[in-house]
Formats: C-alpha cells, sequence, structure tokens
C-alpha cells in the first residue's frame, strides 16, 4: 500500500455515494479533497504522493460527473499516529452557499 495512488476497488463504494451525495446538493460550490500519506519515508516523498492521491480521488469523482470545477485535491502530506490503512485520502471538505 506503500507509495501507491490508485483508487481501491474498497474505496470506489465510498467515492460513488461521495459523487451522488454533491450531485443531490446543488448548494455544494466547493468540495476540497484531502489527501494523506503515513510517516514512512520523507516528507519530501509523501507530500508529492499525498497529492497524488488526492489528484486520483478527484479524477475518480469527475468520471463519476462530478463537476471539476467544484473540485479541489490538496495533499496534506503525513498523517502522524494513524494505522497504515487509513493513510489515502481521508476526507471531503464542503463548502456550501
Amino acid at each position: 500500500m506503500w507509495d501507491k495512488s490508485d483508487i481501491l476497488p474498497t474505496a470506489e463504494t465510498t467515492l460513488r455515494a461521495n459523487a451522488d451525495a454533491i450531485l443531490s446538493r446543488p448548494d455544494i460550490k466547493r468540495v476540497t479533497i484531502l489527501g494523506y500519506a503515513s510517516e514512512e519515508g520523507p516528507l519530501s516523498h509523501n507530500l508529492p504522493l499525498s497529492q497524488r492521491r488526492a489528484d486520483a480521488a478527484f479524477e475518480y469523482l469527475r468520471s463519476l460527473g462530478v463537476p471539476g470545477d467544484i473540485l479541489r485535491a490538496q495533499g496534506k502530506g503525513e498523517s502522524p499516529g494513524r494505522p497504515l490503512y487509513l493513510h489515502r485520502v481521508d476526507y471531503f471538505e464542503v463548502e456550501t452557499d
């Protein structure tokens, strides 16, 4: 799992549900997708990795019909103290009217 940014099959269901929720809410103006990496490796590697993970979720949501102009992908770098299986795209920040 280390150094990967592909969408896992287990995440596809969650991302589909997120896409449906976003598309059903016309009041949503911005969704920021936050990507993370583990503490393994240097920050100089983990920050770009976390960005690639956020970008992968961004592209997946776009492929499901979510308009790219309301999406923003942001790599946050490392997420200390979290189990390895939780290091990927963690959650979304949503802005509404």
